[in-house]
């Protein structure tokens, strides 16, 4: 038998059927528990990141929530490209924590979360241009100060579902800058084929090079 993890759709269950498409091989030295920390943030951290984003060496980002599941696969995703990351988290625990995690990431690249002081400080760090791209989970008036952050054809990456579900209004006016805004969806990843292939393969690479690192896990 060989240990996997991945996704099996619709299930929750002891034993369940899945595609091969949608698992991969559990890593010698990683416990099962470390394995369940990686097929759900690194697959829509790298959509976000690379099928969505485009992202390039050089670029700068700007990754809310910081300390959770997705935002730690897309920090480190964005420093293996070679990107200036800033991030945002909630308080000072996490704050050190995310500085002990990540060598490269400076302490005033993290903002504050609760509040829209990160727009100022991420147009004060950029010198007013904002950043090229925003992986967003914040809602409502703090997503309005995040779609202020974004730079001249930066693009904007929407993970929350709070106002998609409430069908809350943004002003187009956020477009004038050549500027993209695109709600990420996992579970629509799924139906095409040739998207979530490529996905797959890519982080299959990642794996094999060790470029993936376990989330700290809780086991209850």
């Amino acid at each position: 038998n060989e240990r996997v993890m991945g996704f099996a759709l619709d299930s929750l269950a002891n034993q369940v059927h899945t595609s091969p498409n949608l698992i991969w091989k559990i890593p010698e030295y990683w416990s099962y528990e470390q394995a369940a920390s990686i097929p759900t943030v690194y697959s829509t951290a790298y959509y976000c990141l690379f099928t969505k984003g485009q992202i390039k060496k050089g670029n700068s980002i700007l990754i809310h929530a910081g300390s959770g599941g997705v935002g730690l696969a897309a920090i480190e995703l964005s420093f293996l490209v070679g990107c200036e990351v800033y991030t945002t988290c909630s308080n000072l625990t996490k704050k050190q924590f995310l500085l002990n995690r990540f060598s490269q990431l400076e302490e005033n690249h993290i903002g504050n979360s609760r509040d829209s002081t990160f727009q100022s400080w991420i147009l004060e760090q950029t010198n007013g241009r904002g950043v090229d791209l925003i992986i967003n989970s914040l809602s409502e008036d703090l997503l309005q100060s995040s779609l202020s952050c974004l730079a001249q054809h930066g693009k904007f990456l929407e993970i929350g579902k709070y106002d998609i579900l409430k069908n809350n209004q943004i002003g187009l006016n956020h477009l004038i800058a050549n500027t993209s805004i695109i709600g990420i969806d996992l579970d629509q990843v799924f139906t095409n084929t040739e998207e979530w292939s490529s996905i797959h393969s890519s982080i299959q690479k990642l794996l094999d090079n060790q470029m993936i690192k376990p989330l700290p896990t809780t086991t209850f």
